[in-house]
């Protein structure tokens, strides 16, 4: 029994704005039928007393303090640049 049909995977399409053939739209139910089938399974899984995990490994906010670094190579920046103007880097426009 296929989880997913034609018309769930036509709908997802046109959601994404995705060209899908026909044979993509049968490979593609079969696909995410197969996956929903093994999320289907783990939901039968017996997980009575163990805890909830967010984290395997235990560790929490390792972060380390910010630092203040000072960068004084803005003249060899600026001249290992292809392109500059007024001591600073030139770009192409992003925008026009």
């Amino acid at each position: 029994m296929s989880i997913i049909d034609i018309k769930q995977i036509e709908h997802l399409a046109e959601l994404a704005r995705l060209k899908v053939s026909d044979e993509e739209k049968d490979k593609m139910a079969g696909e995410l039928s197969a996956i929903l089938g093994f999320v289907e399974k783990l939901d039968q899984a017996d997980v009575v007393g163990v805890l909830p995990t967010s984290n395997a490994a235990g560790i929490f906010n390792a972060m380390r303090q910010d630092a203040v670094d000072q960068y004084n190579k803005q003249k060899e920046l600026v001249k290992a640049a292809p392109a500059s103007k007024d001591n600073l880097v030139k770009v192409k426009a992003v925008f026009e």
